[in-house]
């Protein structure tokens, strides 16, 4: 077990905590503790284990084994308390498409026991929709959508966030943008564990990172020193308005892509894992003629963290 110590409390311990059900949705002896006001990310690929842990600490699935506090409540013993502790923003996100934005922050508001308006003022504007105020929820675009689901995890003012893939489904300019709110909510001092399977949404955010493999926690650490030791385990794939060969010899020789290979017009490359962001490699080949179209980054590579744990066994 890794620990962290910023001189604050302990928000959040688990021992041993396992779930299992079926091959797909699993976890298997995590212990780990996570620091008042620390940001703990969670990598890896889907049916890793991170969308279970983050179930769990939520109280939404009782636990077959081990035991997990969250605020100092059991998840087991105590899940109401554990509930006003806690805010969650699941992989899949239901809003109420025919509210109106103010509407549907209100309604949770009315739901935790706060009447006043004064509190969906500040919430719309920290997210950045107080012009959008009125409009219907179904209008909002991808990346509107995400940022009041955000909003909604703060509506009780909850000192520890639950973040399932907050940017699932974006292109990578509205991930980076998902993540700067992310650290405009952790500077309110919140505890936060974000799972995802893109670098993209915890280097620069997150004090440490956990990859997760197959239900085990494989590696934590510093999350600079795991980018390092996911070396290109991030992968970047532009959409070009040309022929991706006619960039790919200027893409390989840029100091931080580690591979580049073209088809198409799609240009697909390895990064560094320590790119913080991957905009400022992008806005480099566009520099030098590239037409970018469209970014996606894909789910994490972890193998370079697998290989020495299967030389060992």
């Amino acid at each position: 077990m890794i620990t962290f110590n910023r001189g604050l409390g302990l928000m959040i311990q688990t021992h041993d905590l396992s779930w299992t059900i079926g091959r797909h949705s699993r976890l298997l002896g995590l212990t780990i503790q996570v620091a008042e006001g620390e940001v703990v990310g969670l990598l890896g690929p889907i049916h890793s284990g991170k969308s279970t842990t983050l179930k769990l600490l939520a109280t939404l699935i009782a636990p077959d084994g081990g035991s997990a506090t969250v605020a100092g409540h059991d998840v087991v013993r105590e899940p109401d308390q554990v509930r006003r502790k806690v805010g969650y923003l699941p992989f899949f996100m239901g809003l109420y498409d025919d509210m109106r934005v103010s509407e549907y922050l209100g309604f949770f508001m009315r739901c935790a026991g706060i009447e006043s308006n004064t509190e969906t003022g500040d919430l719309l504007g920290l997210a950045g929709l107080t012009e959008r105020a009125d409009e219907f929820v179904d209008s909002l675009d991808r990346e509107a959508r995400q940022r009041l689901g955000l909003m909604r995890t703060l509506v009780h003012d909850p000192p520890v966030l639950l973040l399932d893939h907050p940017s699932i489904g974006l292109d990578l300019p509205a991930c980076l943008r998902i993540r700067g709110l992310i650290a405009r909510i952790r500077a309110m001092g919140k505890t936060i564990i974000v799972g995802s399977n893109m670098m993209t949404d915890l280097v620069g955010l997150c004090d440490r990172i956990g990859v997760l493999h197959e239900g085990r926690l494989i590696a934590l650490g510093p999350a600079a020193e795991i980018a390092a030791r996911l070396g290109g385990g991030r992968l970047l794939e532009i959409e070009l308005g040309g022929p991706a060969s006619e960039i790919l010899e200027q893409a390989k020789r840029h100091p931080l892509i580690l591979e580049a290979d073209a088809e198409d017009q799609y240009l697909l490359l390895s990064l560094d894992g320590r790119v913080e962001n991957p905009l400022e490699v992008v806005n480099d080949l566009a520099a030098g003629g590239a037409q970018v179209v469209r970014l996606r980054e894909h789910q994490v590579d972890a193998r370079p963290l697998i290989r020495p744990l299967e030389a060992e066994s």
